[in-house]
């Protein structure tokens, strides 16, 4: 899929599912290069890749220059996103160029993609959501351009055996989407067998919080064997 297929597209996706028909189920991305086409100077939230739907599966698929996420992951569940690559180059990206994004989702897998570019994001980023597993992947990045595994109020999420080099995992609540409710704090996730390298700040980070309007219970959490290399802060922040 060539470049400037998505750019024209507000809050649009180059593939996306429709929620209304029974058919977007189990849908299959494979094997394919989605080139945005990004180069700067237009306008933000336009341009994304691929809008996952309930059970999709997107494998072995370069995605490049995007404005918007790459993938987007919001209200769907068994999706899985694996062996693919997500580089960007050039351009204006909305979300400090996060690659993997969205929310409210379940039983979601990531695994087995790279994550690289010249612009600061994260790889992954995830707004509530439970029992979904995030392992194996790798972020490499140039210094000042980062890319880490970000998650707001999740719950029972694996995190395993990633490789961060310029990058940091944390987990913390959604206290900044809790203006009028009671705020999730993460629980019963584990992160296990990471590593991270030259991260700025701290390599792993935990973070409960209350608001106003009260918070569910957090705790359960498990940080286990994870390995934190030449960080600028402490290697592991729990608080």
């Amino acid at each position: 899929i060539g470049p400037n297929a998505a750019t024209r597209l507000s809050y649009g996706f180059v593939l996306r599912s429709r929620r209304d028909e029974q058919w977007s189920r189990d849908v299959v991305v494979r094997d394919l290069l989605i080139d945005g086409g990004r180069d700067g100077g237009r306008a933000k939230n336009t341009g994304g890749g691929v809008q996952l739907g309930n059970g999709w599966r997107v494998e072995n698929v370069h995605f490049t220059n995007f404005n918007y996420f790459p993938v987007w992951a919001y209200q769907v569940a068994e999706a899985r996103v694996e062996h693919s690559r997500f580089c960007d180059r050039r351009g204006e990206e909305s979300s400090a160029h996060d690659a993997v994004g969205g929310g409210q989702v379940a039983d979601l897998t990531i695994g087995h993609n790279d994550f690289c570019g010249s612009r600061p994001g994260n790889a992954i980023d995830l707004l509530q959501g439970e029992r979904s597993t995030i392992s194996h992947n790798r972020t490499s990045a140039l210094p000042g351009a980062e890319k880490g595994i970000y998650l707001e109020g999740v719950r029972a999420t694996r995190v395993m055996h990633n490789r961060l080099d310029r990058g940091t995992i944390v987990l913390q609540s959604d206290v900044d989407y809790g203006h009028d409710r009671p705020v999730w704090n993460p629980r019963s996730n584990t992160v296990l067998h990471n590593t991270v390298t030259d991260s700025v700040g701290q390599g792993i980070s935990l973070r409960y919080d209350h608001s106003e309007h009260g918070a569910t219970q957090g705790g359960d959490n498990a940080l286990i064997g994870n390995t934190v290399h030449r960080t600028t802060g402490p290697g592991i922040v729990i608080h």
